[in-house]
């Protein structure tokens, strides 16, 4: 049966007929729901439905699921399809270039830049230092069952913070040596941790639901399945110690801390609003 293939989430037994006092009973002990025509009119809509089957609803000793749920209970057993028995895909998978293990991103925000992207927010920044943020990198090969039951291999690159544990998807750039120009932060995460995470992303990222649909004879079953990977089909390699440069900035309202790649503000605590430039000149013309 589909449903003990795929693990449905939730098993749904629909016919154009009514079902007997038998077939309910049968449906009960096999947890299935029955939607016999009232039930698909109200969830399709008369309309719809009549565009579909004009015939009037069969009479109860009509019904064809009794046949369709014998011996169902073992096969309607699974809740969740995951990739298990699936081997970890073979393949070559995404290089990193580090030195000694690790390697620095190099800033792409200077500090003028820095001060400029936060001027709306900070007032008055007084103080900016570039830290260079520890993130574990590691390579991945994921086999994502379809509903097609064609199976798809998906390859790429992923950051856990050694800091905080975050999980982001990365694409790989040129790295350099860590030239000591700026502080360095060291790993409150371990290693064999932040894997763990990675893996827990992985499968995450690659979960979904899809709605089936599967007919036999007058009887249509609708399944929503749960399509996840399993340990066995995630390939997951270390490469290295990536060191991100983020922007640590102190101003008279607050504090921001920005990326040093793309400009993107990662936190913010301001205790008050910046005043705008044309309060802030007014306030100067009142004080002479």
């Amino acid at each position: 049966m589909l449903s003990g293939k795929t693990g449905a989430d939730r098993r749904i037994v629909a016919s154009l007929g009514t079902f007997s006092a038998e077939a309910r009973r049968l449906a009960e002990e096999a947890r299935v729901q029955l939607w016999d025509r009232t039930r698909l009119e109200e969830e399709a809509g008369r309309m719809l439905l009549a565009e579909v089957d004009t015939r009037p609803a069969a009479a109860a000793d009509d019904s064809l699921l009794e046949p369709f749920l014998q011996g169902a209970d073992k096969a309607l057993g699974g809740r969740t399809s995951s990739s298990d028995g699936t081997a970890a895909p073979d393949g070559p998978l995404p290089a990193l270039e580090v030195i000694d293990g690790e390697g620095m991103l190099p800033p792409s925000i200077d500090q003028e830049r820095a001060r400029a992207l936060v001027s709306e927010k900070l007032e008055g920044a007084f103080r900016l230092d570039l830290r260079m943020v520890p993130k574990y990198c590691y390579a991945y090969a994921c086999t994502i069952e379809r509903s097609s039951g064609h199976p798809e291999v998906r390859r790429g690159a992923l950051l856990v913070g050694a800091i905080g544990g975050e999980v982001s998807g990365w694409e790989p750039r040129p790295l350099s040596r860590w030239d000591g120009a700026a502080a360095r932060m060291e790993p409150a995460l371990e290693q064999a941790q932040a894997m763990e995470k990675a893996r827990e992303w992985l499968v995450s990222e690659n979960t979904r639901v899809v709605n089936l649909k599967h007919d036999r004879g007058s009887v249509t079953v609708y399944e929503k399945v749960t399509l996840k990977p399993s340990a066995e089909a995630i390939r997951l390699e270390y490469r290295g110690l990536v060191l991100w440069p983020v922007w640590g900035i102190e101003g008279g309202n607050g504090a921001v801390v920005l990326d040093g790649v793309d400009g993107r503000i990662l936190k913010e605590e301001l205790f008050a609003p910046a005043a705008r430039p044309e309060a802030a000149s007014r306030a100067n013309g009142h004080l002479r």
